[in-house]
């Protein structure tokens, strides 16, 4: 039997690429669409500003979608696998989705910025419960995701 994390740990590389681009999981989560929307909008705002490329892939299920539309990103078909695109990102950046966990590069969880003691409890172990040796950056603010990228860039 060959489960499906071994399949997309075989597909992707073992080594990081090393670029400025990111991939943004937009992903309905348990805080408000309105507010991950806010908070997605200035992420990319933010990062585009400082020269990063940003990529935004919604949930390949359209309930869980949430639909970001923002002029500084590009929109990527919500129907590919997150884990098939992962070669072509040096970061990725989510609240919750398990593929933070998968990904090979630097991967940020949103979930600290924002006072919800549950889900932030629930998402680490929930991503500790599938690989407790993957780091995941978890900034509580827009400036410290803003270091982490500089710090990482190309590293």
């Amino acid at each position: 039997i060959i489960y499906s994390t071994d399949i997309v740990k075989k597909k992707t590389n073992d080594v990081p690429v090393k670029n400025n681009k990111i991939l943004i999981l937009a992903d309905k989560d348990t805080i408000s669409n309105q507010i991950l929307n806010d908070n997605y909008n200035n992420i990319i705002n933010m990062c585009t500003s400082i020269n990063f490329e940003c990529y935004v892939k919604s949930h390949p299920n359209k309930d869980f979608r949430l639909n970001i539309i923002n002029k500084n990103s590009n929109q990527i078909d919500s129907t590919i696998p997150a884990e098939l695109i992962f070669d072509e990102y040096q970061f990725i950046i989510g609240t919750s989705s398990t593929s933070l966990v998968f990904f090979y590069g630097i991967s940020i969880s949103i979930i600290n910025f924002f006072s919800d003691c549950y889900s932030i409890d629930k998402t680490k172990k929930h991503f500790n419960g599938i690989d407790n040796n993957k780091i995941i950056f978890y900034p509580t603010n827009i400036d410290q995701l803003i270091d982490i990228l500089k710090e990482n860039i190309n590293d």
